[in-house]
Formats: C-alpha cells, structure tokens, sequence
C-alpha cells in the first residue's frame, strides 16, 4: 500500500495552490488554480469569496487528493482578509484583502505589521454595516475550512493578525461590539495544530495558518543573519536578527524560533509584477481548467 499523503493548500492573492507531500516529504501531486484580484475603485482589493476561498479550495483539494491515501490537509492563507458570510459559508460580501482602503487608518502610522494596524476591526465595521446578521464574519481560512470540514475555524497564529480584535487568548467582546458585531460571529479559535473536524472522508483538517508564516517554516531560515525572500502576489524581506529593533518604514515580528525576530517590509508592486512576467512566460502551468 503507497503511503499515506498530507495536503497543504494556499489562498494567495492570485491563485489557490494545493499539494500533496508523503512522509519524506517528496511531492506527488499538484495543482494550481487562478483568480483575479478584483479592483471595482481604485483603492479596493477583494476576492470573489465563494470562488476563491471556497470552489478554488475544493477544486484543489479534490485534484491532489485522487487516487491516493489523504491524512491530513491544512490551508494557509494571505492575512489579513474578511468576508461576512451566510450559515452555509456563502459570500454576503466581497472578500477584503490586506492593503484596501476600508481597512486603513487615515490617522494611523504609514507602517505598522497587520497586527498593528487594527485593519482587520475596520473591515469587521465595514462588513458588518453591510450584512449585519451574517452567521460569520470570517477570514479566508475559516471559509476554506468549512469547506472542508463544515467548520469555520482559524488558528491563533492567524488571530494574532487582528489584534486588537484578538486580546491574545480570546476575541473582545468590546472591540467586536464596536465594530457593530458579536463574538459568536468570529470564527471559532483552534490552538497549535489541532484537528478542527474532518472531511466527507474523513480526512484530518488542520486550523490553517498565515501564509509567511508556513514560508517560513519550510525555508528553514533560521540563523543571524539569513534573509527569507518570499515573492508572490507581495514581496516580503525578511532579516533573521536576535535583537528587537525598530526602524521607521520597517516591520519587527517575532520568529518561529524562540529568541529570534524578524524585521523587513512588504511591497505590493514588486510581487505583482513577478504574476505579470509568470502570466506572459508561462501561461497556464499546471493550473486545472477555471470551473
């Protein structure tokens, strides 16, 4: 009998990427499936939720795990995002992405890290305005996650990126309330790498995680002094350091590594430009057909 695989699947910016590796980590299967970032003004980023973070993660999931002996799946995504959804985990709004104007503070610093910046909290208000009894008001993992397994559910490490909405152990009532919703709204929370529920098949879902923060993890940049280059959608440098050290324009977050942070900065341009050149080099590769 071949070995069992697990599935890691990514929402970026651009497209929905899905793999399945076996226990020496050897890729087997793979899949990638594109979608636009819709811009309707000129200071909006949304997805179109229900194909992106609900069919483009099912589509994937189901092209990767075919024929072979899936244990567990786990899905990262871009942070931060927000939709307000119905009990079925259907869009009542468009899917706001890190970096649009209904998430940024006028009054606020030019730089701050995500969870910095109170973004999240002023998407929450705006989704909620539109759609105030939503059963959820979601991230992209806790939509892909119910998909999954019919549980919306993210892991504290994403919840890191909405504080203040995130007191650090729990959702704040306050703030959420502030915001013009309730906490039982909010995704549940899921410590570490706990089982949230399991698919129709009765597969392993994990509670999912932050993109860079998988990237991480897989690079293995570790060390003072290593630079973690991450260029999709957004490009990300990061310099591995042993010092907490503020620079103006800069961001400071912690590493996986006890002991160690990283400081770096985002650019938007750089990475789409990298999609533009793949777009026109390599049109297609190893995407399924747009269902």
């Amino acid at each position: 009998m071949a070995d069992q695989v697990t599935v890691g699947i990514d929402i970026g910016t651009s497209s929905v990427k899905a793999i399945a590796a076996d226990p020496s980590g050897r890729v087997v299967a793979r899949c990638r499936i594109a979608h636009p970032i819709l811009t309707p003004t000129a200071g909006a980023l949304e997805h179109d939720v229900d194909r992106s973070w609900r069919r483009g993660v099912a589509d994937t999931f189901d092209a990767v795990s075919r024929g072979l002996d899936v244990a567990a799946v786990n899905v990262s995504a871009m942070v931060p995002s927000l939709a307000a959804v119905d009990a079925a985990g259907r869009a009542l709004t468009p899917g706001l992405l890190y970096g649009d104007e209904r998430g940024l503070d006028p009054t606020g610093p030019s730089v701050a890290t995500p969870a910095e910046s109170g973004e999240v909290v002023r998407f929450l208000r705006w989704c909620s305005a539109r759609a105030p009894e939503a059963a959820g008001f979601w991230p992209a993992q806790a939509v892909a996650n119910h998909q999954l397994c019919g549980v919306g559910a993210i892991d504290t490490v994403t919840a890191m990126t909405t504080v203040p909405l995130f007191d650090y152990t729990a959702w704040d009532p306050v703030v959420a309330a502030g915001a013009g919703a309730r906490t039982d709204q909010l995704p549940r929370l899921a410590p570490g790498a706990e089982t949230i529920g399991h698919t129709s098949d009765g597969v392993a879902v994990g509670g999912g995680t932050i993109d860079a923060f998988a990237e991480q993890l897989v690079a293995g940049a570790s060390r003072v002094g290593d630079v973690l280059v991450i260029l999709g959608s957004t490009l990300i440098v990061w310099i591995v350091t042993d010092e907490w050290i503020d620079r103006p324009g800069l961001w400071t977050v912690p590493h996986t590594t006890p002991g160690l942070t990283l400081i770096g900065g985002a650019s938007n341009a750089s990475g789409l430009f990298g999609s533009v050149v793949d777009g026109i080099v390599a049109p297609g590769h190893e995407e399924l057909a747009d269902p």
